[in-house]
């Protein structure tokens, strides 16, 4: 029954997202979800789901409950340490926040999630040496994301660097239009 549980839970929370559903949707999704984890506790697709869905709901507080005892058992998870960063950002915990960027990021220093993370809550500390130095590895990392580029443009306006974020935002859009260019060519 427990498997049960967790796929309707799912499948209600997909139908959820997908359609912007209001609060008493949300509501069974949670339902569902903590009669799965009763029924097979332990199961850590059921217990990251369950945190997902309180997050869903502004329950952050419940959210980071389930996320610090899933990293009890599973502290390398880089999924898990991205998401207890949300969580905790969400929750006014920057500190605790930026910390647990950084473990995921010692174990991947190419995490895009946790590097535009880091980076932001650098920019929104006013941070901004920092902030250029964590966009200028992620643009590194994945040279055609859009958002890092965007926001190392953003840490070198902040830090003075104009001229420079001129060039990133420049090249990045000279990426969008030769990608676009080149998908044209595909559909002729």
């Amino acid at each position: 029954i427990g498997m049960s549980l967790f796929l309707t839970a799912h499948l209600v929370q997909t139908i959820s997202d997908t359609v912007n559903s209001d609060h008493g949707f949300r509501e069974l999704t949670i339902d569902h979800y903590e009669e799965a984890l009763e029924s097979i506790p332990g199961k850590m697709a059921i217990a990251r789901n369950l945190a997902l869905a309180y997050g869903s709901l502004h329950r952050y507080q419940d959210a980071l409950k389930l996320y610090e005892r899933l990293l009890q058992e599973s502290p390398t998870d880089l999924l898990l340490l991205t998401e207890t960063a949300q969580t905790l950002k969400l929750l006014h915990h920057e500190e605790q926040a930026m910390s647990m960027y950084r473990t995921a990021l010692e174990q991947e220093s190419c995490h895009l999630d946790a590097l535009n993370g880091l980076g932001n809550l650098y920019l929104s500390h006013q941070e901004y040496g920092k902030a250029v130095h964590t966009f200028r590895q992620a643009v590194k990392c994945a040279p055609s994301s859009a958002y890092a580029s965007f926001y190392l443009g953003e840490s070198m306006t902040r830090s003075g660097l104009v001229e420079e974020a001129y060039a990133v935002w420049k090249q990045s859009l000279e990426r969008v239009s030769t990608r676009n260019g080149q998908e044209k060519e595909m559909f002729k």
